[in-house]
């Protein structure tokens, strides 16, 4: 029903003539964005706070607890996407970074309002289901960022490029194709891909020692392997589909003169903040500041690692191309999906070096903008 309802909007829009996806809002209805706390995913959350301080009578934050921790009962996301659907003042609810259960969650909600927009930015549950019940999703394109990150590794004199995941994280369909995308580059540019489907710290956390553990298998699966003599020396890249690993895997780096690269997802804020001591900032408008702190906070160090970092805000710019999305279907003026996420991908970009393309799914978007540098 939500598909024919949003087909008909964006027939009536085409009819109308209004194919601008303009700036200014004018809608009566809430648009909703539910993040993770700041802690857990810095630059989700520094965006849409901007949103919400911009549009203050538009935009309605909901912050969840802890993702990664699973709660007795309903999954918190499902919680909040009921209350907030049950809410008729609510027209639009955006899931940044999907987490699990997102795609559940988006079915209840259309149950209880069918003519709820409704759309999902980088899901962490299965992309392929959240495609299925959202009007549309963005996310990054991990073919482009593959060939990016491995074309550094190559500059970096990689051999060896391990994939730290799970069988659980695997079951996600952006996840696998995050892996056969680096795995693809690594053939090509002739580095020894080695994908380490280790031990999983659990189906699903409930307590902060599961995160505890999370990072104690990292250091188990990287001793194993080169127990194992999987990997030796120094040119060792180490990635991992787990955020909550990432200052474990910069630590690590250090401590063994490795190398690390990038995030599970391209983001400014990676593990290598908290790994050299650089505070948070209070606001995505800081994010300079924040890269010229770790900057200076390596160079006045002893480190050993090869580290480079990804200065591109993609997150704040899939989430901004989102809601001007959601706000160009509300008004009725979004011309065709494709032609309407597309722009306002470009214009939230900012950056002639971002690219959009799109998958097998019509719904699904996908942007990057290449922006690696090598920062020691």
């Amino acid at each position: 029903m939500f598909r024919k309802i949003t087909a008909f909007l964006l027939a009536v829009c085409l009819v109308l003539g209004l194919c601008a996806c303009g700036r200014e809002i004018k809608t009566d209805k809430k648009i909703a964005i539910i993040t993770a706390p700041k802690d857990e995913y810095p630059e989700d959350y520094m965006a849409v706070k901007a949103l919400a301080e911009q549009y203050p009578d538009t935009v309605i934050h909901k912050e969840l607890p802890d993702t990664r921790i699973l709660h007795p009962g309903d999954p918190e996301v499902m919680t909040v996407a009921q209350e907030l659907a049950a809410d008729p003042a609510v027209g639009a609810i955006i899931f940044a970074r999907a987490v699990r259960f997102s795609s559940a969650a988006i079915l209840k909600a259309k149950a209880l309002s069918p003519e709820l927009v409704i759309a999902a930015v980088e899901p962490e549950d299965d992309i392929k289901a959240v495609a299925g019940s959202a009007d549309f999703v963005t996310a990054c394109d991990w073919t482009a960022a593959a060939g990016e990150i491995v074309s550094r590794a190559k500059d970096a004199g990689t051999e060896y490029f391990v994939f730290f995941s799970y069988s659980r994280l695997n079951m996600n369909s952006l996840v696998e194709g995050e892996q056969n995308a680096l795995k693809s580059e690594c053939e090509n540019a002739g580095i020894e891909f080695i994908a380490d489907n280790g031990n999983d710290p659990g189906g699903g956390f409930t307590d902060e020692t599961g995160i505890v553990k999370a990072n104690d298998v990292i250091k188990e699966r990287l001793a194993y392997l080169e127990n194992k003599g999987r990997i030796k020396g120094e040119n060792v890249v180490l990635f991992s589909a787990d955020v909550t690993v990432q200052q474990t895997l910069v630590e690590l780096a250090d401590e063994n003169g490795m190398i690390y690269i990038c995030p599970e997802f391209p983001g400014i804020f990676s593990g290598t903040g908290g790994a050299y001591g650089v505070d948070l900032p209070e606001s995505i408008d800081a994010s300079k500041e924040y890269i010229g702190a770790l900057k200076n906070a390596v160079k006045s160090g002893s480190f050993s690692s090869k580290l480079f970092y990804y200065g591109f805000p993609l997150m704040t710019a899939l989430i901004n191309a989102t809601f001007y999305g959601v706000v160009d279907i509300l008004q009725c003026s979004a011309g065709s999906l494709a032609e309407c996420i597309t722009s306002n991908l470009r214009k939230a970009a900012k950056n002639r070096k971002f690219a959009v393309s799109q998958g097998d799914d019509p719904n699904v978007f996908y942007g990057y903008c290449p922006d690696i540098q090598r920062i020691k």
